[in-house]
């Protein structure tokens, strides 16, 4: 970190802009991320009806056809409770930190607003007593230089302070950014894999019974299956 501050100190407004536009592009990121997830989330809950079809057209079917229909449906009810699941903690886990991030920022914009107006205090003050030295003697008031001169010096003390506020922040905040990054991409990738990873697992038995549907046997059971009521 040491090093970082140093090379901060010399360049602070331009590592700020970097960050400035960093942080537009996560807000977005944020944003289309956060409806993605919950277009998931609302489809999930559509998909109910559908998988819930599966059900309805089995009752009416023979025997391993109706076992097949019924294990697909429980496997696919299973799958979109684990996505409903996944969805929430991507929500908390992934996007909350990277919210909590942008929030972050606003308080180094802050600081960076204050350094820039105590930078153009400090521009005035200077320039006020420029004018102040260009003045005829006899129109230069008592004092007057002097006061000028007190103005610098106060100017020039919150520049420094401002200035050393916003390069600590500016540090402090890459630093944490850098680990936010990464902790939040970790969860993402570790969140969508284990879900994967169960969803194949749930599926498993439904493809032992599509597999053990004899399309001979469940043809002569279709001739000899009642008429439905």
């Amino acid at each position: 970190m040491k090093n970082f501050f140093e090379k901060v100190k010399g360049g602070v407004v331009g590592v700020y802009a970097k960050l400035s536009k960093q942080n537009v592009e996560l807000m977005n990121l944020v944003k289309e991320n956060k409806e993605f997830l919950e277009a998931t989330q609302a489809l999930v809950k559509e998909s109910t009806e559908a998988i819930g079809s599966l059900k309805t057209y089995a009752s009416n079917e023979t025997p391993a056809i109706k076992d097949a229909f019924t294990s697909v449906s429980e496997s696919l009810e299973s799958v979109e409770q684990s996505r409903s699941e996944m969805v929430a903690k991507l929500q908390e886990q992934f996007l909350g930190p990277l919210t909590t991030l942008t929030e972050e920022y606003k308080k180094l914009s802050t600081q960076m607003s204050a350094d820039e107006k105590a930078n153009k205090d400090l521009e005035k003050a200077k320039a006020d007593l420029d004018k102040v030295k260009k003045k005829p003697a006899e129109k230069a008031k008592p004092g007057e230089a002097e006061g000028a001169d007190a103005k610098i010096k106060a100017a020039q003390e919150k520049a420094t302070k401002e200035r050393e506020a916003v390069v600590k922040m500016t540090g402090e905040f890459t630093e944490a950014k850098v680990k936010v990054m990464k902790d939040a991409l970790a969860k993402l990738i570790d969140l969508e894999d284990e879900f994967y990873k169960k969803a194949a697992e749930m599926i498993q038995s439904s493809k032992a019974k599509i597999a053990a549907i004899n399309v001979q046997k469940e043809v002569e059971a279709q001739a000899t299956q009642p008429a439905p009521k």
